[in-house]
């Protein structure tokens, strides 16, 4: 028993990634190339697979703001349209520090991309490391 706890040991000790390796193979994402970047920052590369998370990150934003629009009501919010308007409030507040006078159109967007960022962040929340291997 004792001896084959320790072969695996070895086993994982040989298979184990060093920090640049674990990088290295997380460079390796679905891209436009089909093989490994040359470096970190190539912008004739075209990782397809961050493109999709952005994309579906962006429209969940999207459709939760939607239904948050439409289920509006007057008088005492429920938790959903409290919490979306604290949402509203926090980037409107941000928007007026900023912005001086008619911020009408910006307002919008900073408010969707503080969602995106905020959902692209939670993405990493995502334990993928332990689905892959």
């Amino acid at each position: 028993m004792a001896t084959e706890v320790a072969e695996a040991a070895g086993h994982a000790a040989e298979h184990a990634l060093t920090p640049s390796a674990y990088i290295a193979e997380h460079l390796q994402n679905f891209n436009s190339i089909g093989g490994k970047q040359a470096s970190v920052v190539d912008f004739s590369v075209i990782n397809w697979d961050t493109m999709f998370w952005s994309v579906l990150m962006g429209l969940i934003g999207i459709i939760v703001l939607g239904i948050a629009a439409r289920r509006v009501t007057a008088g005492v919010p429920g938790r959903f349209q409290a919490f979306v308007e604290l949402v509203v409030e926090m980037v409107d507040d941000q928007a007026k520090g900023i912005i001086h006078g008619d911020r009408s159109w910006i307002a919008p967007l900073a408010l969707m991309v503080f969602v995106w960022v905020t959902l692209m962040n939670a993405v990493d929340l995502v334990p993928v490391d332990w689905v892959t291997g």
